[in-house]
C-alpha cells in the first residue's frame, strides 16, 4: 500500500509540474508560428495546383548568449526525378534542390554551420514570406 501511495504522489507531482510548465508557454494555433523568449519558428506546406509534387519549409532561429543560430530547411517530394529546381524566397532565388531518382530532395541553410552540405548563411525570413520550389509554393506562418 505504501508503494502505491508513493507512485501516486510521484505521478501527481509530475502532472502538476507539467501543467505549470505548459501554462508558462504561449499557446500556438495549428500551423502558426511559435515564439518564445529566445526562439522563433515558421513553417509552410508547399503545393501547387497542376502537380503531384509537395514539400515543406521550416525556419528556426534562436538566441544563445550573444549569438543567433538560424536554420532554414526546404524539401520536396513526388517531383520529377533527377531534376534541379530553384528555391526562391519572395521571388528571389536563394538556392537549388536536385531531386534523387525517387523525386525527393532537400536543402538546408544554416548559420553558423560546419556541415559542408549546408548552404552558407541563412536568409532573413519573416512570417508571410513566400517560399517556392519549382512548381510548388507556400506561405511561412
Amino acid at each position: 500500500m505504501k508503494r502505491y501511495a508513493l507512485i501516486s504522489a510521484a505521478l501527481l507531482s509530475t502532472c502538476a509540474l507539467a501543467a505549470t510548465a505548459a501554462m508558462t508557454l504561449p499557446m500556438a494555433q495549428e500551423g502558426a508560428s511559435v515564439e518564445r523568449n529566445d526562439r522563433i519558428e515558421f513553417r509552410a506546406d508547399l503545393e501547387g495546383p497542376a502537380t503531384l509534387a509537395s514539400g515543406n519549409a521550416r525556419y528556426r532561429a534562436e538566441t544563445r548568449g550573444p549569438a543567433i543560430r538560424a536554420r532554414f530547411d526546404v524539401s520536396i517530394e513526388d517531383a520529377d526525378p533527377k531534376t534541379t529546381y530553384e528555391v526562391t524566397l519572395n521571388g528571389t532565388v536563394i538556392g537549388t534542390i536536385t531531386t534523387n531518382a525517387f523525386g525527393m530532395g532537400e536543402v538546408t541553410f544554416r548559420s553558423p554551420s560546419d556541415d559542408p552540405d549546408d548552404l552558407p548563411g541563412t536568409p532573413s525570413v519573416r512570417a508571410g514570406d513566400v517560399v517556392s520550389v519549382g512548381p510548388i509554393s507556400g506561405v511561412l506562418n
